[in-house]
């Protein structure tokens, strides 16, 4: 089984991880680096909550970057049930089923029509890579390595300007109505001094790292209260702009003359990719 489609709702909310907006100017600070540094307001009350402010202006600041490469360490943790571990051939294989690690590198672009040029390379437990990439926000080419076949795929609409859509900023702006929050100071994760806040609701606990220069996530950690599941996100490295070639978001430097692209819709596709799964289940 391709390991890849179990992450399917946790790689669009950690692609929180990616998503590269462009939402225009935010009252802050230059700090020198290219970035925005927050600043905290004085009310006639007082001085407001520095902490809250801290978190508004990191994401003020994911907010206006408008191109960026990163590469990622994905990890889940399932605990299964017994079931499921009978069926797996016992407890032993169950733990090795229920662990899972991505290694992604992602790369993506605000274009000065408003659409998003964007490409993903992931590879899952030593599978092949899969490829992903759009040069427009209207069609993706899809492939995995060593296959004949790539897939052009049409790209759900949406009302929204693509560059507009800020799925990272938003889904923690939620949270900040939905959990409690704490900030843990300033910690190093890998070569990078990040700040440390905590959102907790009851059911889960999610803490993200963020980079004190640049804002960017370089570290997420989610676990269920129940300690059912267990997500984390480290980036190893990234970075605010990069260079590419002609070709480089329609995967011309990986399909070769005698890989065919074929045209399917979404569901055509996923259909296709069930129905592998289930083959190779069978097989197994």
């Amino acid at each position: 089984m391709k390991k890849h489609y179990i992450w399917a709702v946790m790689v669009s909310f950690l692609l929180i991880l990616a998503a590269c907006n462009d939402t225009g100017e935010n009252d802050a600070e230059d700090n020198g680096n290219g970035t925005d540094t927050p600043e905290v307001d004085q009310t006639e009350e007082g001085e407001v909550n520095e902490e809250e402010e801290l978190l508004e202006g990191a994401l003020d600041a994911l907010s206006g970057i408008d191109q960026r490469y990163e590469e990622a360490t994905i990890t889940m943790e399932m605990s299964l049930d017994e079931e499921l571990e009978e069926e797996l051939g016992g407890e032993e294989n169950a733990e090795t089923e229920s662990s899972t690690t991505m290694h992604m590198y992602s790369w993506q672009m605000n274009n000065e029509d408003g659409t998003v040029s964007e490409r993903t390379e992931i590879e899952t437990d030593g599978s092949p890579v899969e490829y992903s990439a759009s040069d427009d926000s209207e069609t993706s080419i899809n492939y995995t390595e060593g296959d004949d076949t790539a897939y052009e795929i049409e790209m759900l609409d949406v009302e929204a300007n693509p560059a507009e859509i800020q799925m990272e900023e938003d889904q923690i702006r939620e949270m900040m109505d939905t959990h409690n929050i704490t900030y843990e100071g300033e910690t190093a994760v890998n070569e990078y001094d990040a700040h440390h806040f905590v959102f907790t609701d009851g059911e889960e606990e999610i803490d993200y790292y963020f980079d004190t220069e640049t804002f960017v996530i370089v570290q997420m950690e989610m676990s269920s209260n129940d300690g059912e599941v267990t997500t984390s996100m480290e980036l190893e490295d990234y970075a605010l702009d990069f260079d590419y070639d002609e070709g480089f978001f329609q995967l011309e430097d990986v399909l070769d003359d005698e890989i065919k692209v074929e045209q399917v819709a979404p569901d055509e596709h996923m259909e296709e990719q069930l129905e592998d799964e289930e083959t190779e289940d069978n097989e197994a």
